[in-house]
Formats: structure tokens, C-alpha cells, sequence
């Protein structure tokens, strides 16, 4: 009997050793990272831009807020201070959870959870969105604007990203100090025509007019263009005239859009692969999950048969009870 006992004490040990390590795990602790007005706004290629950075074991995880008039991006980058690498973090698995304004949930944020191609509580990575309203891809998180939208980022006073890199969550705040006053650059407003003075038409005699000079005609000009799905491709002019022009932009277009289909398709098969690898990752976990309670089960099941055996079942049974033999019932008093 002795012995019985002192076996379930290491047992109880161990459990609550286990458990204490999972409540401490640094990996599952939330973080949150505010970047007030002493972090400033500024112009880069046409958006207001806003970029906090923070230390983390030898590097730098910057986070790159960018705004204009049609979307709004933000960019998670490694050692990154320009925002210009794409994927410099190289995210395996970013969910973004909330994008808030003074608190509350941006109703094109929700839109885009509601109508994703598979309805979910928050944005996983490579979604996929009708008319690519919302984009959460290598570590940028693009949404496109509206005008309602546009109008409560001139009113907040903050802007709120929750989201979750490698499951654990990470709530940015950015103060929204200053942001109109780089939008305001960026998009001045249109003035006023001045009205024109009436001016009494003076009367001047008449000059003999110079013989007007024929002026040549300009080439007319035409564009190669790439399909409507490759917008991203310039046109290239060329007089409409010139055979030789002709033939070498229309081979130019024909030659950009072979290489932006290898790089779609590249990119393709590299989100399948991750997204294979996310879900094999995931069944694994499911099934050390369902190997572990089998195992728990089955040793407590054991434990608890030599107190069923004399018709009584304590308190550490009281979950297995049903397991018990017909006539045992449960003694626990507390």
C-alpha cells in the first residue's frame, strides 16, 4: 500500500510540473507594442508611412504602417528599416485576428472575414477574399479603402492590429498623431478658381496677320499591351506606322507576361507548400493530442479499477467514473 501511494505522489509531481511548464511557456504569452507620437509620419512613394521597430534576441522586428487614398498596408519585416524586402521575417503562419480604429473593429476588416472563401472568426494567411479587399500574404497585410473608411482614419486618434505570428499573439498600436498633416501633403486640397475680371475690350485697329505656318502633322502613336489580368505591365507606345517598333514592343509585352506567369505560378506552388506543411503540422499535433489522453485514460483507468474492486471510487476517479463497474458509484465529498 505504501508503495501505491508513493507512486501516484511522482505521478502527481510530474502532472503538475507539466503543467506549470505549459501556464509559464514564453511562447504563448501575448505581447503589445505601442508606438506613440515620438514615433513620426512621413512620405514614402506616395502614402503616409509610419514605421515602429523592436529588439528582439540580436534583431530588429520593424513594422512598416503604410496609407494613401486606396489601401492601407502593413508590412512585419526582419532587419528590414526601409519595408522594401518582401518576406524578410519569413512567416510561416500569420493570423491577423482584429484591425480597430479607437477601439472598434473596421467594418471592411469584418466584411472581409465574413466573405472569405472559407468564413472564419479571423484572417489566416493566404485567404482568399473576393477582389482582394483584404490580403494577409509573406507578411503584409493589405486592405483596400473606402470612402468611410478613409474618413474615420482622418478622425482616429488610434490604429490597433491583433494578430498572431507563430501562435502567439501581438497587438500593434499605432498612434494616428500627425497623419493628417503627411496626408494633406501628399493630397492637397483643390483651390478655387479665382473669378476672371471683366476687362472692357479695347479697340485696336487692325493688323494684317502673318501667313499661318503648316505644321507636320505628329505621328499617330499606338500601344502593345499586356491582357487585362497582367495590369501591372506597362504598355509601350510605338508610332503606329513603324513595322519594326511594332513587332519589337508587342515582343517586349509578350516576354513580360511569360515571365509574371512563371512568377505566379512560383509563388503558387510555394503558398501550397507552406500550406501543406501548416497542415501536416497540424495533424501531427491532433494526434500526439489524441495518443496522450488514450494513455492518460488508460493509466488512470488502471489506478482507479483496484479502488472500483472494493466498491468505492475517489476523487481523482470522479472523471473516469463511467467506466467503472455497474453498482460503483462516486465517494468523492467534495
Amino acid at each position: 500500500m505504501k508503495q501505491i501511494w508513493l507512486a501516484f505522489l511522482m505521478l502527481f509531481v510530474m502532472v503538475s510540473g507539466q503543467v506549470a511548464q505549459a501556464s509559464n511557456n514564453p511562447f504563448k504569452k501575448t505581447k503589445e507594442y505601442h508606438f506613440g507620437p515620438d514615433v513620426a509620419w512621413y512620405q514614402k512613394a506616395g502614402m503616409a508611412a509610419k514605421s515602429g521597430q523592436v529588439r528582439e534576441r540580436g534583431d530588429v522586428l520593424y513594422f512598416h504602417l503604410s496609407i494613401n487614398n486606396k489601401q492601407l498596408q502593413l508590412r512585419l519585416s526582419k532587419n528590414d528599416p526601409t519595408g522594401d524586402l518582401l518576406n524578410s521575417r519569413n512567416l510561416k503562419s500569420l493570423t491577423v485576428k482584429d484591425v480597430r480604429v479607437d477601439g472598434r473593429r473596421l467594418p471592411v476588416f469584418q466584411w472581409c472575414l465574413n466573405n472569405q472563401e472559407q468564413p472564419a472568426r479571423h484572417l489566416k494567411q493566404y485567404a482568399q477574399v473576393p477582389g482582394e479587399t483584404c490580403v494577409n500574404a509573406d507578411g503584409d497585410l493589405i486592405i483596400q479603402l473606402d470612402k468611410k473608411t478613409l474618413e474615420r482614419l482622418k478622425q482616429a486618434r488610434q490604429l490597433q492590429f491583433v494578430l498572431e505570428p507563430f501562435r502567439r499573439e501581438v497587438t500593434l498600436d499605432f498612434d494616428m498623431q500627425g497623419y493628417n498633416d503627411i496626408m494633406a501633403q501628399i493630397y492637397p486640397p483643390v483651390q478655387p478658381k479665382p473669378k476672371a475680371r471683366v476687362i472692357p475690350p479695347v479697340v485696336k485697329t487692325p493688323v494684317a496677320k502673318p501667313a499661318a505656318v503648316v505644321k507636320p502633322r505628329p505621328a499617330k502613336i499606338c500601344h502593345a499591351r499586356a491582357p487585362a489580368s497582367f495590369h501591372q505591365i506597362k504598355a509601350i507606345a510605338y508610332p503606329c506606322d513603324n513595322k519594326a517598333r511594332k513587332a519589337k514592343a508587342h515582343e517586349t509585352i509578350a516576354a513580360q507576361v511569360k515571365a509574371a506567369k512563371q512568377k505566379k505560378a512560383k509563388a503558387e506552388a510555394e503558398k501550397q507548400r507552406k500550406l501543406e506543411a501548416i497542415r501536416k503540422a497540424d495533424e501531427a499535433d491532433k494526434k500526439r493530442q489524441i495518443e496522450w489522453e488514450k494513455m492518460q485514460r488508460a493509466m488512470w483507468i488502471g489506478r482507479c479499477q483496484k479502488h472500483w474492486d472494493k466498491g468505492v471510487s475517489p476523487c481523482f476517479c470522479k472523471k473516469y467514473i463511467n467506466d467503472a463497474p455497474e453498482g460503483v458509484k462516486n465517494t468523492c465529498k467534495k
